[in-house]
Order: C-alpha cells, then sequence, then structure tokens
C-alpha cells in the first residue's frame, strides 16, 4: 500500500535516532508550512511569507511548490511519531487546503477554455507542472487524507479531474 511507503505505521520506532530525526525534519517543515498557510478570504495564494508575498501565482512552478508545501504538512498529519500526527487542526487545514487550491489552481475553471483562469494562461507555464509535478504531490495528499477516511469519492474525482483532463486531451 501506497500510504505505508510514505507514512509508515504505528510500528515506527520512534525511538531510533535515525527514525527520530526524520520524523523531526517532518515537524520542522510541517511547522513552517503552516506557519505559513492563509486561510483568509483575501489570500492569493495558499502559503506566504508576509502580506507583500500575498500575489496571485503567475508560474506553474509556483503552483507546484504550493503543493510540495501541502505534501510536507500531510505527510506529517500521517506520520505516527510526528507531533502532528492525526491532529484535528492540521486536518482542517489540509481539506482546507486541497479545496483551495483546486478551486484556484489546479482545478475544473483552470482547464483550457473555461474561465479567465485558464491555465494556458499563466506566463510561466511549464507542461512539467501539470502532468507531473502538481499530480505527483496531489496522489500523496489525496492517499493521506483518504487513508484516514476523510474524503468521499466525489472529492477524489474533483481534486482529480484536472489530471484527467490532461491526460484525456495532452494538447489542451
Amino acid at each position: 500500500e501506497w500510504f505505508l511507503r510514505i507514512c509508515g505505521d504505528e510500528s515506527n520506532d520512534v525511538n531510533d535516532v535515525r527514525i527520530r530525526r526524520l520524523l523531526d525534519m517532518l515537524d520542522y517543515r510541517a511547522e513552517n508550512n503552516l506557519r505559513k498557510m492563509d486561510t483568509g478570504s483575501s489570500a492569493k495564494r495558499l502559503f506566504h511569507n508576509n502580506d507583500a508575498d500575498n500575489v496571485a501565482i503567475t508560474a506553474s512552478a509556483e503552483m507546484t511548490g504550493e503543493y510540495q508545501l501541502l505534501l510536507q504538512i500531510a505527510l506529517a498529519y500521517g506520520t505516527y511519531g510526528t507531533k502532528y500526527y492525526r491532529d484535528p487542526d492540521v486536518e482542517a487545514k489540509l481539506l482546507y487546503g486541497v479545496k483551495w487550491l483546486n478551486e484556484h489552481y489546479y482545478g475544473d475553471k483552470q482547464t483550457y477554455g473555461k474561465g479567465a483562469d485558464g491555465w494556458h494562461l499563466m506566463t510561466g507555464f511549464n507542461w512539467w507542472d501539470w502532468y507531473i509535478g502538481v499530480p505527483q504531490s496531489l496522489y500523496d495528499i489525496l492517499i493521506v487524507l483518504d487513508h484516514f477516511g476523510l474524503l468521499t469519492d466525489a472529492m477524489v474525482d474533483k481534486y482529480l479531474a484536472p489530471v484527467k483532463y490532461v491526460i484525456d486531451d495532452p494538447d489542451g
């Protein structure tokens, strides 16, 4: 099962020095990303350091980066032995984050020909981000959330619709 490959399970030996180092690294990354996460109504991006950084994403690599930051939180949430393991506040932020990113950057309204925010209009468009970069992180985020029963089939279908779109119509 893929979840076990990315998060392990409750048999993680949290007293093993090497494993403790990895768990501490997950905690550190998640803590930093949670601090940068913007759940306010005026957010133009999900993660930023300050108000000056709260600008809309114009390059697809930035979009991939947003998903990678959310994935780091998801890994800490799903990994036994971290301080964020199954934390209800982190769970709520993960669900918010995946929904927000779907609504603003990698979702139905961004597919070609469906609105002013079409993904072909990004000034820094790179096919790799749409076909590989975001899907890699998105799959792992969804696997963690689904492992704990936090997603419905409809949610999974909605969040994976852009992946299906680019696979079914690779030329956009």
